[in-house]
């Protein structure tokens, strides 16, 4: 049930032999009961799973060997072409596929009436193989096939879709980080005409030396002057949020 290599079955039959003192039979003999196990273990297999395959399941699992017009290939293949980068096309594509499982019902199956090592298998073997090989497989042979791929898919299409998303963000998170000490970059170029005259100002200001009645007059007059005064009023600039606009840099990306 667990191992389905004739090879490794046989040297297992062998070894059991030798373990129980039984005068090994020839090999022809032994190859025949591992030909028998390995059938009756497939048997077993597809009736621990027959409950899984009714009309519109089985119709279903056929349909993935099929190209699909919208798509311009097998459900098959596509549900085997993972993504290339995280990007938001990216996201959007496996939450198609996400979609295309859950409503085929594969996030609901209960596959623990076959070993682990099993189900690995026949999945990995649903991936290795193609359309048209799995289509010439007897149905005791593909549908366990692919029924066990499109529930190990709905598992990691959606551990998947949840790593795109996270690496997305992320990816958004750096780039409006990047922005964010841009802008800050540039208000700061553009205020330096305002922090020299802020300087020069609070010299005049906080001068004890100068009279309080001549100070505003020292800084209209030669220090500032008025021109310079309603220039830096006029390009004031608003005040930054507490996280200097990190958010908002996210939020329009």
């Amino acid at each position: 049930m667990e191992h389905d290599s004739p090879t490794l079955l046989f040297r297992l039959a062998c070894e059991y032999l030798i373990s129980a003192r039984v005068i090994r039979p020839g090999p022809v003999t032994v190859v025949k009961r591992v030909a028998h196990a390995r059938e009756h273990a497939r048997q077993e297999r597809f009736g621990r799973l027959a409950r899984e395959f009714t009309g519109k399941r089985r119709a279903g699992l056929d349909g993935l060997l099929v190209t699909d017009p919208t798509i311009g290939m097998t459900r098959l293949r596509w549900l085997g072409t993972g993504p290339v980068e995280a990007s938001a096309a990216a996201v959007k594509a496996e939450v198609a596929k996400l979609e295309f499982l859950r409503q085929m019902g594969a996030h609901t199956l209960d596959l623990s009436v076959l070993p682990a090592e099993r189900r690995r298998f026949l999945a990995t073997m649903g991936r290795r193989l193609t359309a048209q090989a799995l289509q010439r497989r007897e149905p005791g042979r593909r549908y366990p096939i692919l029924l066990t791929l499109v529930a190990q898919s709905a598992t990691e299409v959606l551990d998947e879709v949840v790593q795109l998303f996270d690496q997305a963000v992320s990816a958004r998170e750096s780039k409006a980080a990047r922005k964010m000490r841009d802008a800050l970059a540039e208000r700061g170029k553009a205020g330096e005409d305002r922090q020299a005259l802020l300087d020069a100002v609070l010299a005049i200001v906080a001068d004890p030396a100068i009279p309080d009645e001549e100070a505003g007059g020292l800084i209209r007059g030669e220090a500032a002057g008025w021109e310079r005064l309603r220039a830096a009023q006029s390009s004031a600039l608003p005040p930054l949020p507490r996280d200097h606009g990190h958010l908002a840099a996210v939020d329009g990306s």
